[in-house]
C-alpha cells in the first residue's frame, strides 16, 4: 500500500521542487528493494547442493556404499543389449525386444536365477531394505567415510544411473519404437521406483522420467573427461555414434561451465543495485558490460560446436533425443515429457535475470528443474532488475535529475545488450533445432525433444508436429524483448 501511494505521488510531483535527501532515499528503497534475499546466497547454495561445483563432478560405483553398487553392475550387463543399428518395423518383434529388456533389468536387480549365465549376476542383485537404509543415512547425516561434498557427488552419479536404467526400462530398445511410444503407463520394478522417489526428494524434482540434470549434467566423466557420458546409450556402436552421444551432453554441460561467471555477475549486479550508494549504477553497469563480453565467446562456442560433425542428426534424433523422451502419464493423467534443451539452467537464468520469456507454473517447472536451481531462478525473477532500473530512471527524470538518470541509463543499455544476445541465441538455436528435429524415423511416432506429443486436438503428423514445434520456439523468441 505504501508503495502504491509512492507511485501515485510521482504522478502529482512538481519536478521543479527537489525532494529532500531522506525522501529520495526512502523512494529508492522501495524501488531497489535492498531487503530482498540476495541472489548471491541462492547461487552459493546451488553450488553447495551439487557437491561444491557447477556443473557437477559426479562420482560413480566405486564411491557408493555397497548396497547401491548393483545398479551400475546392472547397467554394465544391459547397456550392450540396448542399441541396434537397424530398427525393426514389426510391432510384434519390437514387443518381444521391449519385454526382454524389461525382464532382464527386473531379473538382474531382483537376483533372478534365470540370469546365471552372466559372469556374476549376484553383483547386480540389490537388497531393497539395505538400499533404503543407505539412502536414509543421507537424510540423517552422512555416509561413513564420506564428507557431505563427496556424498553429494556420489548421489548425483547414483541418480544418473537410476535415470539411465529407468529410461532403458521405459523404452526397452534404442532407437525407440512405436510399440513403446503408444503405452500410456509402464509399471517400474520397486528396485527402480523406491530409490527414484528418494532422488526426487533429495534433489527436489517430481518427474518420473529424466531431465537435462539427471541424464546430462549428472551423467558425465566431469570436466577433466570433457563431459563424456558415463552411462552410454550407444555401447558397441561405431565412433560417429560415440561422438554424437558425447557432444549431446557436452554441449549443454560445458555451456553451464562457461556461463557460471555470468551467473556470478548477475548476482553481483543486483547486489550493487541493492546497496543504494552513489556508486551503484556505475558498478552495476561495469559488471553488466563485463557480462556481455563474457557471453559473446560462450555463445559462439555453443554454435561453433552445434554442427553435423560433432552431432550427426541421423544419429542424434534416434539414439539421443528418442531415448531421453518419456511420454508417460503422471499421477494426474497428464503426459510427462522428457529431456529438452529448454531445461538448460543457462537459458533459464538469462530469462529469469532479464525478465524475458514466460515463467512456467511452479508445478510444471518442478517436474524437471531441481529445487536449488529453481531457488536461484526465483531469486532473479523476484528482483526483476530491468523493471527496477526503469523505475529508478523514471524517478530521477521526474525530478529533472539528468545526471543520475543518465548514470542508470548506462545500466539499462547493458541490460538491453544482454537481451539482444539472448535473442540472437534463440534465433540460431531455432534454425538448428528445426533441422535436427525434421528427420523422419519410420519405426516411431513423431515426437520432438521436450514436446513428446502435440496437444490432443492436433493430429500427430510430421507436418503438424513440426509446425507445433515452430510455434513453441517462435513464442519463446517473441517473448525475448
Amino acid at each position: 500500500m505504501e508503495y502504491l501511494r509512492y507511485l501515485t505521488s510521482l504522478l502529482w510531483a512538481t519536478p521543479t521542487e527537489p525532494d529532500s535527501e531522506s525522501d529520495t532515499s526512502n523512494a529508492l528503497r522501495y524501488i531497489l528493494a535492498p531487503d530482498l534475499p540476495l541472489p548471491e546466497i541462492a547461487l552459493q547454495r546451488l553450488i553447495e547442493c551439487y557437491g561444491g561445483s557447477w556443473p557437477p563432478e559426479p562420482t560413480f560405483k566405486s564411491s557408493w556404499p555397497a548396497p547401491l553398487q548393483g545398479y551400475e553392475s546392472t547397467y554394465n550387463v544391459v547397456a550392450p543389449f540396448l542399441p541396434v543399428l537397424n530398427s525393426s518395423h514389426d510391432d510384434a518383434e519390437n514387443r518381444v525386444a521391449i519385454d526382454s529388456m524389461r525382464g532382464r533389468i527386473s531379473g538382474l536387480l531382483a537376483g533372478s536365477a534365470i540370469y546365471k549365465d552372466f559372469d556374476d549376476p549376484g553383483q547386480c542383485a540389490v537388497d531393497l531394505r539395505a538400499v533404503q537404509a543407505t539412502l536414509q543415512q543421507v537424510e540423517d547425516g552422512c555416509w561413513p567415510g564420506h564428507t557431505a561434498q563427496s556424498m553429494c557427488n556420489a548421489m548425483i552419479g547414483f541418480c544418473a544411473c537410476l535415470s539411465f536404467l529407468r529410461h532403458s526400462f521405459r523404452w526397452g530398445i534404442s532407437p525407440i519404437v512405436r510399440e513403446a511410444q503408444i503405452e500410456k503407463t509402464v509399471v517400474m520394478p520397486p528396485q527402480l521406483d523406491i530409490p527414484w522417489a528418494f532422488c526426487q526428494r533429495y534433489f527436489g524434482f517430481t518427474s518420473a522420467g529424466g531431465s537435462v540434470f539427471t541424464t546430462g549434467h549428472s551423467n558425465t566423466w566431469g570436466s577433466k573427461g570433457q563431459y563424456r557420458p558415463y552411462y552410454s546409450t550407444v555401447v558397441g556402436l561405431p565412433e560417429a555414434y560415440q561422438r554424437t552421444s558425447h557432444w549431446a551432453i557436452r554441449l549443454f554441460t560445458e555451456m553451464e561451465l562457461k556461463s557460471l561467471p555470468a551467473y556470478r555477475m548477475f548476482a553481483s549486479a543486483i547486489t550493487s543495485c541493492m546497496l543504494l550508494t552513489d556508486e551503484s549504477p556505475r558498478v552495476a553497469a561495469s559488471t553488466l558490460k563485463e557480462t556481455n563480453a563474457t557471453l559473446v565467446p560462450a555463445f559462439r562456442w555453443f554454435f561453433d560446436n552445434f554442427n553435423e560433425t560433432n552431432m550427426a542428426r541421423e544419429i542424434w534424433l534416434p539414439y539421443v533425443q528418442g531415448f531421453t523422451g518419456w511420454t508417460l502419464e503422471g499421477p494426474d493423467g497428464v503426459v510427462v515429457d522428457g529431456v529438452s534443451g529448454g531445461q538448460s539452467l543457462a537459458i533459464r537464468t538469462f530469462d529469469a535475470f532479464l525478465g524475458t520469456g514466460v515463467v512456467p507454473p511452479p508445478e510444471i517447472e518442478m517436474l524437471h528443474i531441481p529445487k536449488a536451481q529453481r531457488d536461484w531462478l526465483n531469486s532473479l525473477r523476484d528482483y526483476n532488475i530491468r523493471k527496477r532500473v526503469d523505475d529508478v530512471i523514471s524517478h530521477y527524470k521526474a525530478r529533472n535529475n539528468v545526471v543520475k538518470a543518465d548514470e542508470w541509463e548506462k545500466v539499462r543499455d547493458e541490460l538491453n545488450g544482454l537481451v539482444r544476445q539472448l535473442r540472437l541465441w534463440r534465433m540460431g538455436h531455432m534454425r538448428r533445432m528445426m533441422t535436427y528435429e525434421s528427420l523422419s524415423r519410420p519405426e516411431r511416432v513423431r515426437m520432438t525433444a521436450g514436446i513428446s506429443l502435440p496437444p490432443g486436438e492436433i493430429p500427430n503428423t510430421e507436418e503438424t508436429m513440426m509446425e507445433h514445434l515452430k510455434e513453441v520456439l517462435r513464442e519463446k523468441l517473441a517473448a525475448t524483448k
